[in-house]
């Protein structure tokens, strides 16, 4: 079953680094789980932002589909998604759960390992990386 069409924009507007083009997938009160169990954004400015501030300290960014499931009003991505910082890839595996509302993006709730995503950032840049374990 192919992607619903803001599953789709999403993935090319951050290929893009373009953070207004992200939000605009979005419903004005969606949240957004960047890593669970951390805190989430609520609502589109607040998801406009946090994408503004990843995507302008990256040269590059991709998200690749692995694989992928549509369940209702449910989708599954199964994804490794690679940021390039200074020429270095930093490449983070992740499962997101995205909930549709409409045409637009009402949830996501991303899983993955963000200490292993800050370590392989560190490393990226070329700074000394160092675990950070995820908060409780």
């Amino acid at each position: 079953m192919p992607l619903p069409p803001a599953v789709d924009e999403l993935l090319a507007a951050v290929a893009r680094r373009d953070a207004d083009a992200v939000a605009a997938c979005f419903t004005v009160d969606a949240v957004y789980h960047v890593a669970v169990p951390y805190e989430p954004l609520t609502g589109r400015d607040a998801i406009r932002a946090a994408f503004a501030a990843i995507l302008a300290e990256t040269d590059a960014a991709q998200w690749d589909v692995v694989s992928s499931a549509v369940a209702g009003d449910l989708v599954f991505l199964e994804r490794v998604d690679h940021f390039q910082f200074a020429g270095g890839d930093a490449p983070i595996e992740c499962l997101g759960v995205i909930r549709m509302s409409g045409d637009l993006i009402a949830e996501v709730r991303d899983y993955c390992d963000i200490g292993l995503w800050n370590y392989r950032r560190a490393e990226a840049r070329g700074v000394s990386p160092r675990i950070v374990p995820a908060q409780t």
